[in-house]
């Protein structure tokens, strides 16, 4: 675990705000630097924080490739694995491998350990603030605040982890399957892999930790508080088959964060004043990473990577479900492509682009990310109702959500399993593009299959992937192979 757990500095990444000194990409061990700086009070722990949330959306000043910029990264990467929000052609090579279903199973790819370093980099360094934090000098409120959040961030990296780098949790039990290393205190010592269900369950200590300790208060969005732990344990519950808990924490965390209007989904998916956004993080024209960035891989219109070649578009079949008018299928463009207009010119598209994600002004790459929004709980309600035999309060709870999109949907009369197909096809067509896809696919067992949905024959590899292939697991990167002697690859 050695070479990859090492904390990437706080401090260092708050420099790396103004400056692209390579000398920030070090890792190093965390004591060397934070003993007399960062360990002694709350303030410090603050930095720790702080540091570790914008290490969320930074990207060559910490990670390697312009297709590296956090957790959106995290977020492209496995959509562009299926089959409802793809690349038109590879062009520039990012994101084709992962396309083509190659890139999470080289172990020497720098992608794949990019996944990997990410959340064990965050994990160590919550690691660092939990077992340094009832020490610190401050008030005990501020304690408990630092403890909650950094209990739900881990949660929150290692439901990740275990549902990339692992089986699928099986909810009918026996998950006894390998997981990935536990790890609760700073180390440079690998560690073997726990089981499945192990690590499932330190993520609902961690996360009840967590909502013990959070309230809703909070001084920015982009800080985890009550709300956040609630969505991230709702997740968890889902992905783990416990509908009904799942149902009953999403509809806690939703509190307080009403459905965007049409007029704010139309607007770009790029500002974190957007009363639905639960958890998400501010990025300032200074602290935007311009070509390495969501946005110049999401945005048709950015004169980035998505505008040069990487555009990106969306299932055929999905689009034509939506109906004419939805407001999620007024943000792709129809199956005869077109010409969108924006200030940066008008830019002639293919066939089902994606015109959701845009950035606000393109006098700057300024743009906030989304984490969490209202409408995934309520898809999670939704769900977690129907497979618990509350069919009725399901359609109610899915009525309220796709109405605000589409003023011509009828409530569901349909129950069971109708209904829950009903709830999975607008989870597809509400959270298209962020992320969710590909650990839908593999938590349900079902397989990929990405046949007459618009993609192009001469790319479209593979057609197919069963549910139970090896490829689901995602390989562990060389590095931690080559460092951990504990650590035992996936077949």
């Amino acid at each position: 675990m050695k070479a990859l757990i090492y904390i990437f500095l706080p401090f260092a990444w708050m420099l790396c705000l103004t400056s692209c000194n390579s000398d920030f990409l070090d890792r190093a061990p965390s004591d060397k630097y934070t003993d007399n700086m960062l360990l002694k009070t709350t303030e410090g722990g603050k930095m720790i924080l702080d540091g570790t949330l914008r290490r969320t959306y930074l990207g060559t000043s910490v990670y390697a490739s312009q297709g590296q910029f956090g957790q959106k990264a995290v977020d492209v990467m496995l959509e562009m694995m299926c089959e409802d929000y793809f690349t038109g052609d590879g062009m520039w090579g990012y994101y084709e491998n992962w396309y083509a279903w190659l890139e999470h199973r080289n172990a020497s790819s720098e992608d794949n350990e990019f996944v990997w370093m990410y959340y064990y980099g965050t994990i160590d360094n919550m690691n660092l603030l939990l077992t340094n934090v009832e020490a610190m000098e401050g008030p005990q409120e501020e304690r408990d605040n630092l403890k909650g959040q950094a209990y739900a961030l881990r949660a929150h990296c290692y439901s990740k982890l275990i549902q990339l780098f692992a089986e699928r949790y099986k909810p009918e039990g026996g998950n006894n399957q390998l997981g990935v290393p536990i790890y609760t205190r700073p180390t440079d010592k690998g560690k073997a892999r726990s089981t499945v269900d192990e690590v499932y369950s330190r993520i609902l200590t961690d996360v009840d930790s967590a909502i013990v300790l959070l309230t809703e208060d909070r001084n920015h969005k982009s800080y985890l508080n009550l709300n956040v732990a609630q969505g991230i344990k709702a997740e968890i519950l889902l992905t783990m088959g416990k509908y009904a808990e799942a149902a009953d924490m999403a509809h806690k965390a939703r509190q307080g964060y009403p459905l965007m209007s049409v007029n704010d989904f139309k607007a770009g998916f790029n500002d974190i004043s957007n009363a639905e956004w639960i958890w998400g993080v501010q990025i300032k024209g200074d602290q935007s990473t311009i070509y390495g960035s969501y946005f110049s891989h999401v945005d048709p219109c950015s004169i980035g990577y998505n505008e040069l070649g990487n555009e990106k578009r969306c299932n055929s079949q999905l689009y034509e479900k939506m109906g004419e008018n939805d407001v999620r299928k007024a943000v792709c463009v129809s199956g005869d492509g077109g010409v969108l207009t924006s200030a940066n010119g008008d830019f002639e598209v293919l066939p089902y682009t994606v015109n959701k994600f845009r950035l606000p002004s393109y006098s700057s790459w300024a743009a906030d990310y989304c984490y969490m929004r209202a409408a995934e709980m309520y898809l999670i309600e939704a769900e977690g109702l129907a497979r618990s035999n509350q069919s009725a309060v399901a359609a109610d709870v899915l009525f309220e959500l796709v109405s605000a999109r589409d003023p011509d949907y009828q409530k569901p009369s349909v129950t069971g399993d109708e209904l829950i197909e009903e709830i999975l096809l607008q989870r597809r067509m509400e959270l298209l593009g962020e992320g969710f896809r590909f650990l839908d696919l593999k938590r349900l067992n079902m397989s990929l299959d990405r046949s007459d949905k618009g993609h192009d024959p001469t790319f479209n590899k593979p057609l197919k992937v069963e549910a139970g292939d090896k490829r689901w697991q995602f390989l562990i990167p060389i590095q931690e192979m080559n460092s951990n002697p504990e650590m035992k690859q996936n077949d």
